[in-house]
């Protein structure tokens, strides 16, 4: 395998994995949550800033599991063998 396609196969492996665990696993879903929080509290507080208010506390995002998210994960698949290249 090309290391191209290494690359390819571990990029939609850990995507796979961090939209599908959430879905399964609370503390995965948990680590999602504050995550997406404190990856979105920067906006927030320079937003606060610019109108003088104060820094806003860090709160994690609502997230709902749905199962029937997993069904679209085969289309992964899909995405590799469109995106592989050739052995050349």
């Amino acid at each position: 395998m090309r290391a191209g396609n290494r690359w390819l196969a571990t990029c939609i492996t850990v995507s796979l994995l961090v939209f599908g665990l959430p879905e399964v696993w609370p503390l995965a879903e948990d680590a999602y949550r504050y995550g997406l929080g404190a990856a979105q509290w920067p906006v927030k507080a320079v937003w606060r800033w610019v109108q003088s208010e104060a820094l806003p506390p860090l709160r994690p995002v609502r997230a709902t599991a749905d199962l029937t998210d997993l069904l679209t994960m085969p289309t992964a698949w899909f995405a590799y063998r469109a995106a592989k290249r050739s052995p050349v």
